[in-house]
């Protein structure tokens, strides 16, 4: 998943940092599993099975996650500092 279709389809981020998930992929409050079938459509596939080698798909979607919460704490630090 890139991190312009998290973007699109999974956050809502404002300027000063905060954001709104897209509660239709995620499954954790009601669930057992964290994600829903529709997150699944979004990252290309089903969840990692526990302990199976981690495959190029899934570094790829760490980075991109990685890249939206280093923007989301960028915009808070710039918003802290104008306070």
């Amino acid at each position: 998943m890139s991190v312009e279709t998290i973007y699109r389809e999974v956050i809502d981020l404002e300027g000063d940092g905060s954001f709104r998930l897209n509660q239709n992929d995620f499954n954790s409050l009601a669930g057992l599993t964290m994600t829903r079938l529709s997150f699944d459509d979004l990252s290309i596939g089903p969840p990692r099975v526990p302990e199976s080698r981690l495959t190029q798909r899934e570094m790829d979607l760490a980075r991109s996650i990685q890249a939206v919460c280093e923007e989301i704490m960028r915009r808070m630090a710039r918003a802290e500092e104008r306070l």
